[in-house]
């Protein structure tokens, strides 16, 4: 399967004549990126009776969350943020959104943290006005009966030409619907301007930003190549589907050809600066991780075929090598002990930031902890399943301390060259993709502040 990117090369007169295709592009890149269908409910080979099905459980789990923080409403704010409960981690017995809450301290004024829910709202948070996005997608399931869809043929033609099956319609009533409750929402608050966690996943709010004048500013929350469709188009496309300004990781977002993004201001990581400063080692995994030669730190992703071919994987080298611990870290999706049984040395834990400090080595298919590992010191093996780490980091990361493997022999190989090298090491060689976050938010926030006032 070609990238996004190929498929707008190969069809850009058409594509920069289609107005819905800035928006739809988001949506459709996720076939490209995944090698499968986009989602279930957008293909005409499924059953109505499973399509109706789905969207009942979408909207009875968005109605379970709606009053969730619903008395921050009723107030006047300054400034506007979105993100999801994926972001949030346990610090000082209160769950911090690890993008968002620290921003929101260093600005003026109130700020609205608007949250959607992965799956659930935590109920001890740091963030002081929080309400949940359930709301605003709910409104936006109603309104998506009375909106139209948009002629699309000449697309649809040449998706269906490239084996692509999607239904346009439905997305682009979907993107309207949306557009309306957000923008609606916007001119009732009229924040000086919208923060997001991920902007691809939200073009509708974008737009509706733009159209009225707000300025948007994303902080990155994952990988950002050259190849990131979210980020990068050879096209000319519209901005105004695009953030003003990008929070980076690093200083190699900078250098990126393409992007989408005007402007990119090197904040670093708030969370991982706080772990590196504060980390505190577990006595009980110490004491387990000391009886094995390797103990590796294995993310899963939630996917099926992602999450099956990582664990067959990984108990095809834990059978092999009784001495190497592997310990998995699983995303929302569990790890049924069924699965894992008759494997001693497989265990799991639920945090990457608290477990990984205790291994040798980070494995993973390519999830965005390959870029987080490295600068606390831990070097990665990507297990390169249907090419996938080959698409992401094969001209990304430095190939000193991120091996890409396909075979477990292949695996035990890079393992004895990654074990020679030192932490001090790796961390000096991963220095442009994360820049120190004190120092440089601190600069970061007046200047930002200086171009939201001009606007």
């Amino acid at each position: 399967m070609k990238s996004l990117l190929d498929f707008e090369n190969r069809h850009k007169v058409t594509l920069e004549k289609i107005e819905e295709w800035n928006y739809l592009r988001f949506w459709i890149g996720y076939y490209f990126n995944r090698g499968t269908s986009i989602s279930d409910s957008y293909t005409e080979s499924k059953k109505l009776i499973d399509i109706l099905s789905k969207k009942m459980t979408k909207a009875f789990s968005l109605l379970k969350q709606t009053f969730f923080g619903a008395k921050h409403w009723f107030r006047k704010y300054d400034f506007i943020f979105f993100s999801d409960s994926n972001e949030r981690k346990l610090i000082n017995g209160l769950y911090k959104d690890k993008i968002a809450d620290d921003i929101i301290d260093r600005l003026p004024g109130k700020t609205l943290l608007i949250e959607l829910p992965n799956d659930v709202h935590y109920k001890y948070v740091y963030s002081k006005y929080i309400t949940s996005e359930s709301l605003l997608l709910l409104l936006s399931l109603f309104i998506k009966f009375f909106v139209r869809e948009n002629n699309l043929s000449s697309l649809s033609s040449i998706l269906s030409k490239e084996g692509i099956k999607v239904n346009l319609g439905e997305l682009t009533k979907k993107f309207k619907s949306r557009y309306l409750v957000y923008k609606t929402l916007l001119k009732v608050y009229r924040p000086k301007a919208v923060f997001v966690n991920c902007s691809y996943c939200r073009p509708y709010l974008i737009k509706a930003a733009h159209d009225l004048n707000i300025k948007v500013v994303e902080i990155q929350h994952g990988v950002i190549n050259d190849k990131h469709y979210g980020y990068v188009s050879y096209l000319n496309l519209n901005r105004e589907y695009y953030p003003d300004i990008l929070l980076s990781f690093g200083r190699r977002e900078k250098k990126i050809k393409n992007l989408l993004i005007n402007q990119v201001i090197p904040i670093g990581s708030y969370y991982l600066d706080f772990v590196k400063n504060n980390f505190n080692y577990d006595n009980d995994l110490i004491k387990l991780t000391s009886q094995y030669k390797v103990v590796f730190g294995v993310t899963l992703q939630d996917l099926d075929w992602t999450f099956k071919s990582m664990i067959n994987f990984i108990k095809a080298l834990a059978n092999q090598r009784k001495d190497y611990l592997f310990i998995l870290i699983p995303r929302k999706r569990k790890v049924s002990t069924e699965l894992l049984k008759g494997n001693k040395n497989i265990i799991v834990r639920e945090d990457f930031y608290k477990t990984i400090m205790h291994c040798h080595i980070h494995v993973t298919l390519y999830s965005t902890c390959c870029l987080e590992a490295p600068y606390l010191g831990v070097p990665n093996i990507l297990i390169n399943t249907k090419s996938f780490a080959s698409k992401h980091y094969k001209n990304l990361l430095p190939p000193l301390y991120t091996k890409i493997v396909d075979t477990t022999d292949e695996f035990f190989r890079a393992t004895e060259e990654l074990l020679k090298l030192n932490k001090d090491e790796i961390v000096k060689c991963h220095k442009d993709f994360f820049v120190k976050y004190e120092n440089n938010i601190k600069k970061a926030v007046p200047l930002i502040l200086s171009k939201i006032n001009k606007a």
